[in-house]
């Protein structure tokens, strides 16, 4: 299995955001650290969003095996409760809220749910998970750090061992 952590930053009112993910690739014991910057105004949310949709499009080929799991992990309640629970409703009322109001970030939901689409049909299965933001997960923890630095313009996109303190996720 993959394990995916993903991370968005944005300060309040500035024109800059970054966006991380860590992939976890257990068969290699490598990360694969990807981190980019937006340069229009946005906000934290929307750089969680942008940030698995990302790390969905890094994903091409098919698993070697026929068949494999992708496991996406996000401190993000938005991103987790979107992606999980809200965006089937979002589709059947034409991309309203269950208040009759447009979906916020709806472009960047479409691109999600395509993404996530087009990586199932080439046969990944996945699945999403939630963790507390700043606290004692280590890949979670590294994609926070990684989005915070590319906001600054630091962006990243290399293959790097994993570090003995980390635990497999």
């Amino acid at each position: 299995m993959i394990t995916i952590y993903t991370d968005g930053s944005a300060a309040v009112g500035k024109p800059k955001g970054g966006w991380a993910f860590v992939a976890h690739l257990p068969d290699e014991d490598k990360l694969f650290l990807r981190a980019g910057q937006r340069t229009e105004l946005v906000t934290s949310q929307q750089m969680e969003l942008v940030a698995c949709q990302q790390a969905l499009r890094h994903i091409k080929h098919p698993p070697a095996t026929g068949s494999g799991a992708i496991h996406i992990v996000t401190d993000s309640n938005y991103l987790f409760m979107g992606i999980t629970s809200w965006v089937a409703k979002w589709i059947e009322w034409e991309w309203t809220t269950a208040q009759g109001q447009p979906v916020k970030n709806k472009s960047l939901w479409v691109s999600i749910v395509k993404e996530r689409d087009r990586v199932e049909a080439l046969g990944w299965s996945i699945t999403f998970a939630w963790t507390k933001g700043h606290a004692s997960n280590a890949y979670n923890n590294l994609a926070d750090s990684l989005a915070g630095e590319a906001r600054q313009g630091k962006t990243t996109n290399r293959y790097t061992k994993r570090p003995e303190s980390f635990h497999h996720p």
